[in-house]
């Protein structure tokens, strides 16, 4: 049986554990750099600060202050690099 390769992430933040969102640091249209703290989960009393893995335009925020999250569940999106570079977004 073939392997199924696993769908791309590099667009997404995911929830790294299940916990319960603190604070969300962004919002749609935002353009932020990689390394930016984008939002807070809190998992047994102990608060994670989620960094963004690239720099890119947020394109949606699924979560809002005081929601539950699974692990590996979707946060926030960004859009994606071919549309940055359309709209001269940044450029390595």
């Amino acid at each position: 049986m073939p392997i199924k390769e696993k769908a791309s992430t590099t667009n997404m933040i995911l929830s790294p554990m299940p916990g319960s969102v603190v604070s969300v640091d962004v919002k749609v249209g935002d353009v932020v750099a990689e390394g930016t703290a984008v939002a807070t989960i809190e998992a047994m009393k102990m608060a994670n600060v989620l960094r963004s893995v690239r720099a890119g335009v947020v394109k949606s925020v699924m979560v809002k202050p005081g929601d539950s999250v699974a692990g590996d569940e979707l946060l926030i999106e960004f859009e994606d690099e071919s549309k940055e570079a359309a709209k001269g977004g940044d450029k390595k």
